[in-house]
């Protein structure tokens, strides 16, 4: 059943803040997938490795080289090594791989956070996952 709040809360939010959104799903389903594989529970990380995966496609997909090329060109390697790695893990069940996409998509989250701050002239949610 679709969550009420949820819904008001996407179908209100600015395009930073829904881009902050992506980010904090794939860092939310990262950890559970970590923590998943981290105990031995490889079946149980399937699910959250796939949807981590599903939105790491998605923000690479929405990549725009014609607006900002070096930018675009700097964030598709990030989102290509966080795909093979997230796959690597799917493969093997080992939770390093998908502990060191963590840390990328924390630091590309923070970094949008300042950008998506400067460009609606606003503050947004700092918090992650």
């Amino acid at each position: 059943m679709p969550n009420p709040y949820l819904q008001a809360k996407v179908m209100t939010a600015t395009p930073g803040e829904l881009l902050l959104m992506l980010y904090d799903g794939a860092l939310r389903f990262c950890r559970q997938a970590a923590a998943h594989l981290e105990h031995g529970k490889p079946d149980q990380a399937r699910r959250p490795l796939g949807r981590t995966l599903a939105i790491v496609q998605e923000l690479h997909g929405m990549l725009n080289p014609s607006q900002a090329p070096e930018l675009c060109a700097r964030l598709e390697s990030l989102y290509l090594f966080s795909e093979q790695r997230l796959l690597e893990a799917l493969a093997t069940g080992e939770a390093i791989p998908v502990r060191e996409v963590e840390k990328v998509l924390e630091q590309l989250r923070q970094g949008w956070v300042e950008a998506v701050d400067q460009v609606e002239a606003r503050p947004v949610e700092r918090r992650t996952g």
